[in-house]
C-alpha cells in the first residue's frame, strides 16, 4: 500500500507545472548562463596579453563549460540555493495541497491506514526530489558536453568517481528539509507561510543560536579576557557543525577544491601548469569524513522532523 501511494503521488506530480519549471531553471538556465559567461570571457581574453599560451581561456572553459564542471558547479554552487525551496514546494504539494482542497478526509477514508499513507507520501517526496536533482545534473552534463564539443574543445577530465556518489548522497539528505516542509505544512494552514517557514526558519533559528553564544561570556576581567575570547571563538567554530543548513550542502568543498585545483593545480591546463601552488588550499577542502558527518547530522534532523510530523497526525481528527 505504501508503494501504491508513493506511485500515485509521483504520477500526480508529472502534471504539476511547478516541478517542470524547477527542472528547467536548475538543469537548463543555470548551466546555459555559465556556458554563455565562459564563452564571452574566453573570447574577450583570447589572443590578449592576459592569455599567454591560451592557459587562461582553457582554464575558464574547463571550470565552467564542460560536462564535469557544469555538473560539479550545479552540485556545489547552484543546488545549495535551490534545495530548501524545492523541498518546501514538494512538501507543500504532498501535504498542503490536499489540505487546501479539503481532500484529507476522502484520502483517509479510501486508505484508512494513516501511517501507510504518510509514509508513502514521504517516500514519494524523497523520490521526486531525487529525480529533480539527478535530472538537473544530467541536463547540466549534456549541455556541458555539447558546449565543449561546439565551442571550446578543451580536454575532457574530471573526478566523476567522487562526484557521482556525492550526487546520490545529496539526494538522501534532502529527506531532512522535506520532513520539515511536511511538518510545517501540517501545522500551518497557509501554504505560503509553510513555504516561507521551510526556507527561512532554519536560518533564523541558527542565527539566534549564534547570537546566544554571547550569553556564554562570564564576567570579563583583564585577566580572563583572552580566555573568554578563545571560548567564544571555539563555540562559533563548533556549533555551526550541528546546523541543518550547513550540513545540507555536500558539494561545496568538493566543487571549491576541484575548481581551484583546475586553475592553480598541476594539471588541466590551468594557471598551475607551470608548477604554481594552489593558494586556496587552506580555504577550500574536501574530505569524506566531513561528508559522513553531514549525512549523519541530516539524518538526525530528518528523524526528528519525521517524529514530530507523525505526532502531529496522531490525533483522531484530520487536517482540513
Amino acid at each position: 500500500m505504501i508503494f501504491r501511494v508513493a506511485l500515485a503521488e509521483l504520477r500526480k506530480a508529472r502534471f504539476k507545472k511547478r516541478f517542470w519549471v524547477l527542472l528547467i531553471v536548475m538543469g537548463v538556465l543555470v548551466p546555459l548562463l555559465q556556458v554563455l559567461a565562459a564563452y564571452f570571457i574566453t573570447r574577450s581574453v583570447d589572443g590578449s596579453s592576459l592569455d599567454s599560451g591560451g592557459n587562461v581561456s582553457s582554464a575558464i572553459a574547463q571550470n565552467a563549460a564542460t560536462a564535469f564542471s557544469l555538473t560539479r558547479n550545479f552540485l556545489g554552487a547552484a543546488l545549495p540555493f535551490f534545495i530548501l525551496p524545492i523541498a518546501a514546494i514538494t512538501g507543500s504539494f504532498l501535504i498542503g495541497e490536499e489540505r487546501g482542497f479539503k481532500m484529507w478526509k476522502v484520502i483517509l477514508v479510501a486508505q484508512p491506514n494513516r501511517p501507510g499513507v504518510l509514509t508513502g507520501k514521504f517516500l514519494a517526496g524523497v523520490a521526486l526530489l531525487s529525480m529533480l536533482i539527478l535530472a538537473a545534473a544530467t541536463s547540466s552534463a549534456v549541455i556541458g558536453f555539447l558546449a565543449n564539443l561546439i565551442f571550446f574543445r578543451v580536454p575532457l577530465q574530471g573526478d566523476w568517481g567522487t562526484l557521482l556518489p556525492l550526487l546520490l548522497l545529496q539526494c538522501l539528505v534532502t529527506a531532512a528539509p522535506l520532513a520539515l516542509s511536511m511538518l510545517l505544512s501540517s501545522l500551518i494552514a497557509s501554504p505560503a507561510m509553510s513555504l516561507i517557514g521551510t526556507v527561512l526558519l532554519p536560518s533564523i533559528l541558527e542565527g539566534i543560536a549564534l547570537l546566544s553564544i554571547s550569553s556564554q561570556l562570564n564576567q570579563v576581567t583583564p585577566l580572563n579576557a583572552p580566555f573568554q575570547a578563545l571560548k567564544i571563538q571555539n563555540l562559533i567554530q563548533e556549533i555551526p557543525r550541528y546546523f541543518l543548513t550547513r550540513n545540507l550542502n555536500l558539494g561545496s568543498g568538493f566543487a571549491g577544491s576541484s575548481a581551484s585545483g583546475g586553475l592553480f593545480g598541476g594539471g588541466g591546463g590551468g594557471f598551475g601548469s607551470g608548477g604554481r601552488s594552489n593558494p586556496f588550499n587552506n580555504l577550500v577542502s574536501f574530505s569524506w569524513s566531513e561528508i559522513g558527518w553531514s549525512v549523519m547530522v541530516s539524518a538526525v534532523y530528518a528523524a526528528a522532523f519525521a517524529l514530530l510530523f507523525w505526532l502531529a497526525w496522531r490525533r483522531r481528527d484530520v487536517l482540513d
